[in-house]
C-alpha cells in the first residue's frame, strides 16, 4: 500500500474513532474544555466550579475548577493543590470527596460535581460510564470508593452532608493514591429509564473503614483531606440489556402537593410504541390504560371521577429485541 494511503485511512480512522466517542459521549463538556469564564481563585473557598460549563456542586460542598487559561492558584498544572496535568485538553475539576476533624471523627465535607446528561436514558439499555482521577498532593488520605451516582432527579443538597444513596459505579480497586498518573474508574450499568443527572464523589458514611494515611501536609494537624482531581467523564450506551425487565414504583398520593402525585410508566418510553400499562381495581375493572400518549395516572378513573385509597393492580407489555414482554404489578393509592 501507498504509504501517503496508509497514513491517510489512519488518520481517517482516527477521526472516525474521536468522532464517534463525541457523538456518543452522553456527558457535555466531560474533560471540562469548555468555559463560561476563565477560574481566577478559589472564591474564598467557595469554589468556582460553575465556570466549567455545564457544571454544577450539587450540595454546599466547595469543588474547583482548574483550568490552563489561568496561571494563579487554580492554573494547570500547577495550582493550590499540587501539581497535575490534565488526563487530556487544558482543564479539570477537583473535590475534596471527604474532609473530618481526626479528634471528633465528625465529616464536616463532603464534595461532588453534578451535570446533566445530554438526554435520558433509556429502560433496558446498559451504559457504561468512565472517568479519571488522581490523588491530589495535598491530600493527607486517600480513598478508594470514589464513584458515580445516575438519577432522575438533580441532586440539591443544601448542606454539606453525605449523598446518603446508591452509586452505580463504584471504584473496584484498592486506595487511589496516585498522585502522579490518572487512575481510570469505570463500570457497567442496566438504566431503569429516564435518569438524566451524574453526580460524581464519595457516597458512603463510614469514613473511618476506607481511609490510608499518605503523609502529612501543610493543612492544619487536626483535619484530614482526601482530594482528588477529576477528567475525561464519559457515559456511552452501549446497547440493549437482553435479561432486564422493568420496575415501577408501588406507591402514589395524588392529593395536589406536587410531591409524587402521579402513578408514571415513563420506564418504558424509550420501547416501540406497543407497550402499554393498564390499571386494575380488586374486581378486576379496568380504571386506566396507559401507552405513549398517556404515561401518567393520577389517580382517577375512566369517568373522571377520584379512585378510592387502596391497592390497584396493572399488567404491562413491552417489546425488547423483537419479542414481546408481559408482566404484572400493584400499586397502592394513599390520599
Amino acid at each position: 500500500m501507498n504509504r501517503h494511503v496508509a497514513i491517510f485511512l489512519i488518520v481517517f480512522l482516527l477521526s472516525k474513532s474521536i468522532n464517534s466517542y463525541c457523538q456518543n459521549n452522553l456527558v457535555t463538556n466531560g474533560s471540562f474544555e469548555d468555559t463560561i469564564a476563565c477560574p481566577w481563585s478559589n472564591d474564598l473557598n467557595n469554589g468556582q466550579l460553575e465556570l466549567a460549563k455545564g457544571w454544577w456542586k450539587p450540595t454546599l460542598g466547595t469543588s474547583d475548577f482548574f483550568h490552563r487559561c489561568n496561571d494563579g492558584i487554580v492554573s494547570v498544572p500547577n495550582n493550590f493543590w499540587g501539581h497535575q496535568e490534565p488526563f487530556q485538553g487544558n482543564g479539570y475539576v477537583g473535590c475534596v470527596v471527604v474532609n473530618w476533624h481526626l479528634i471528633t471523627s465528625i465529616y464536616t465535607d463532603f464534595e461532588y460535581v453534578e451535570t446533566q446528561l445530554n438526554k435520558p436514558l433509556i429502560s433496558c439499555h446498559k451504559y457504561r460510564l468512565t472517568y479519571y482521577v488522581s490523588l491530589a498532593e495535598v491530600s493527607k488520605y486517600a480513598m478508594s470508593k470514589l464513584g458515580a451516582l445516575i438519577t432522575k432527579d438533580e441532586i440539591n443538597q443544601l448542606n454539606y452532608s453525605v449523598i446518603n444513596r446508591s452509586p452505580q459505579i463504584v471504584n473496584q480497586e484498592s486506595f487511589i493514591t496516585d498522585t502522579t498518573n490518572w487512575v481510570k474508574i469505570s463500570g457497567e450499568f442496566t438504566a431503569q429509564g429516564g435518569e438524566e443527572f451524574l453526580t460524581l464523589g464519595y457516597f458512603y458514611n463510614t469514613v473511618e473503614n476506607d481511609t490510608m494515611f499518605i503523609h502529612e501536609t501543610g493543612a492544619p494537624n487536626d483535619y484530614g483531606y482526601g482530594a482528588y482531581y477529576i477528567d475525561s467523564v464519559s457515559l456511552i450506551d452501549i446497547g440493549l440489556d437482553m435479561n432486564c425487565d422493568i420496575t415501577f414504583a408501588n406507591t402514589f398520593s395524588p392529593n395536589g402537593d406536587g410531591i409524587n402525585d402521579h402513578f408514571s410508566i415513563e420506564n418504558l418510553k424509550g420501547f416501540k410504541d406497543t407497550y402499554e400499562v393498564i390499571v386494575l381495581n380488586r374486581w378486576g375493572e379496568i380504571i386506566s390504560v396507559l401507552n405513549k400518549n398517556n404515561y401518567l395516572w393520577d389517580g382517577t378513573s375512566n369517568s373522571g371521577k377520584n379512585c378510592p385509597e387502596g391497592v390497584y393492580y396493572f399488567t404491562y407489555s413491552f417489546e425488547l429485541n423483537n419479542q414481546q414482554r408481559f408482566g404484572s404489578g400493584y400499586i397502592h393509592l394513599f390520599r
